[in-house]
């Protein structure tokens, strides 16, 4: 998440997917619980992959 925190400030976005797995999602939900209030603090905003489309067309 960090990485793709980085890939996203330098670029002007960047997409990352998370897999649902073994663990029910778990694992994949925990670790946006724990970076998304971070990431937010460093400006990313998280948007759906549908909406970047429209976002680089502003």
């Amino acid at each position: 998440m960090e990485e793709l925190g980085k890939i996203a400030l330098e670029k002007g976005c960047a997409v990352g997917i998370g897999h649902v797995g073994g663990q029910g999602g778990r694992i994949t939900v925990g670790t946006l619980d724990k970076m998304s209030k971070k990431l937010k603090d460093q400006g990313i905003e998280f948007v759906y992959l549908s909406q970047l489309k429209d976002i680089h067309r502003e």
